[in-house]
């Protein structure tokens, strides 16, 4: 069916399972896969889509398969995260992947082990829709700055309604401000520098931390880079060593 490089197969599932949805209770069960999408448009690459009803992971890849028609496939992320365990632990260099002949079990092969996993039924919901075709704001940060930013303010922002954290632009002096307040303990801020801002004001919004943080523990980019288009509308993290990721996530809203 198709073949992968290992290393390449493991990294970009890393990338985008974090965002899966974890509660089937709470959210569709789609939600808790991850989308194979391979089109005919790219049959040499194949897009992996991790997604929950708050946010998205999206990464591509090249691939290699004998045929070019349209597939997607949604394996679940609980099984599919143990394979890639196996898979990085593995000395095999090549991934090959097979579809049972009812197309109801995907199977992973490496040079050692087999492993099957049973498929969810679609359909996937429209992942490319909910990517603003624009922006208004924009900068790059780097990562090493913004995770020492938000382990300062994770103290107070677990404490806070839905860990939320404050995120302000200022355009003039390019920083970020992040900030948390919580009654009765106080106010926890940290400004840090920002780089190629651009905006038609100040930005204040507010995103959730553990989002935030994820992004932070499942990339390697010394670079980030932030886009919106306005405040309560989703915010985009790309990162401009790797065009094939980007990260989703929504905004909370703000008390102040």
């Amino acid at each position: 069916f198709m073949t992968m490089n290992t290393v390449d197969f493991v990294e970009s599932l890393e990338s985008v399972m974090f965002a899966c949805a974890t509660d089937v209770t709470t959210s569709k069960i789609q939600f808790t896969g991850v989308l194979f999408d391979l089109e005919v448009t790219t049959p040499s690459q194949v897009t992996f889509v991790g997604l929950s009803g708050f946010r998205m992971a999206k990464k591509s890849t090249k691939v290699e398969r004998e045929s070019s028609e349209a597939l997607q496939l949604i394996v679940p992320a609980k099984p599919l995260a143990e394979f890639v365990k196996i898979a990085a632990a593995e000395e095999s260099d090549k991934v090959n992947i097979f579809l049972s002949p009812n197309k109801s079990q995907v199977i992973f092969q490496l040079e050692n082990v087999e492993f099957s996993v049973r498929l969810l039924e679609g359909p996937y919901p429209d992942y490319k829709s909910v990517v603003p075709a624009e922006h208004n704001y924009s900068f790059d940060i780097a990562r090493t700055d913004l995770d020492r930013a938000l382990k300062v303010v994770s103290t107070f922002a677990r404490s806070a309604f839905g860990s939320r954290i404050y995120w302000d632009l200022d355009l003039e002096t390019s920083t970020l401000l992040l900030h948390t307040s919580v009654t009765d303990l106080g106010k926890n801020e940290v400004r840090v520098p920002v780089s190629n801002a651009s905006g038609v004001n100040d930005l204040k919004d507010a995103y959730g931390l553990q989002f935030l943080t994820d992004l932070i523990n499942n990339i390697s980019a010394d670079s980030i880079h932030f886009e919106t288009k306005e405040p309560l509308l989703p915010a985009i993290f790309t990162t401009p060593s790797d065009q094939s990721f980007l990260y989703l996530i929504m905004p909370m809203a703000r008390e102040d």
